[in-house]
């Protein structure tokens, strides 16, 4: 039982530093389909400050967030504040 724990406990660090804590900063922000300005949104709804996400992938300018419900979606890297390690 125990190395069960740990090797989930393990498992779920690896995750995390893997995969980021992010929070929106900015009213309004949409989720986009792609990483620029010109891609649709995915989403019609917009979302605001406070909103947690995890970080999949950083482009520059753009990031790829997972929000909590699994919608996965492109906002300017301003958007966001990145969580200390």
């Amino acid at each position: 039982v125990f190395l069960v724990g740990w090797g989930l406990e393990d498992w779920q660090l690896r995750q995390e530093a893997a995969e980021p804590l992010v929070v929106l900063a900015q009213d309004g922000v949409q989720l986009l389909s792609g990483n620029g300005p010109r891609f649709p949104a995915r989403y019609e709804t917009r979302l605001h400050p406070g909103v947690e996400a995890r970080l999949r992938y950083d482009r520059g300018r753009w990031v790829q967030i997972e929000l909590a419900g699994g919608e996965v979606g492109w906002v300017p890297r301003s958007a966001v504040l990145f969580a200390a390690p």
